[in-house]
């Protein structure tokens, strides 16, 4: 009996061989960073959809707001008060404007820019020549 427990004893048992320590040790960590990357990636990407889903495409109820009122100026006439810098330091020179609907401003500046504002200012009649 004594001689069966020597032929264990000789085989070995502490050390590993050191390619596959290193293979096995390097095969892992590469797994690792993949599987981390990848979790990232996705957290990011469900991150992104959802504050676009939930900030970038809702507008806000003021800014909604703000739209209206300025949609609503557009379309009506009115008196404005402009202020501007005067030539003294802290002096500030208020003009009074008109504020008209924006098809009528339209239609002013049309009639202007094309030859029919043209031939009303010139004079008639070549009283020049």
């Amino acid at each position: 009996m004594s001689d069966h427990n020597q032929g264990a004893a000789n085989i070995q048992i502490d050390d590993p061989e050191p390619g596959s320590t290193w293979f096995v040790s390097i095969a892992g960590t590469i797994i690792f960073l993949v599987i981390v990357f990848a979790v990232a990636v996705l957290y990011f990407q469900a991150n992104t959809k959802q504050e676009t889903e939930q900030v970038v495409n809702k507008p806000s109820v003021e800014f909604e707001n703000g739209r209206l009122a300025q949609q609503a100026k557009l379309a009506d006439s009115g008196k404005w008060i402009e202020e501007t810098p005067g030539e003294k330091v802290g002096e500030v020179k208020k003009t009074e404007r008109l504020r008209i609907p924006i098809e009528d401003a339209m239609k002013l500046v049309g009639t202007e820019l094309s030859g029919s504002a043209a031939n009303a200012k010139t004079p008639s009649g070549g009283a020049g020549k």
